[in-house]
């Protein structure tokens, strides 16, 4: 555990196989990026309510996509630099940090909801 946090441990240069589990979740990982630009795709043309929220969803997973098939691509051919954990790393607090926007959308959303449905049952009851 006390290697996890180490820098020696994150810039290590030399290249390290994944488990096979790994190995499998990480393209499984790219995989999904790139059925979610499907979905988002198709999503953001034909439900015309939250566009914004679908078009989003869709730059998010592109760029999270291609990303992950050029770490994909680096570890299948073994570079030493890009194979590096750090890579890694930066990858998922990009996502974390990407993923803020739509979230406050969503919530913002959901609240006017709420907002609108004790209203509009404050209003029902009001002659």
């Amino acid at each position: 555990m006390n290697s996890l946090f180490s820098l020696s441990f994150w810039f290590n240069y030399r290249f390290i196989h994944f488990l096979p589990f790994f190995r499998y979740l990480f393209i499984g990982l790219v995989a999904l990026f790139f059925v979610a630009i499907f979905v988002f795709f198709y999503l953001r043309r034909v439900r015309k309510d939250h566009r914004k929220l679908w078009s989003k969803l869709f730059e998010i997973s592109w760029i999270n996509a291609v990303i992950g098939l050029f770490l994909l691509f680096f570890y299948y051919e073994e570079v030493p630099f890009f194979t590096a954990r750090i890579w890694f790393l930066l990858w998922f607090v990009e996502f974390i940090l990407i993923m803020i926007k739509p979230v406050k959308y969503i919530l913002r959303v959901n609240s006017r909801k709420s907002e609108s449905v004790k209203e509009d049952t404050f209003k029902k009851y009001i002659p």
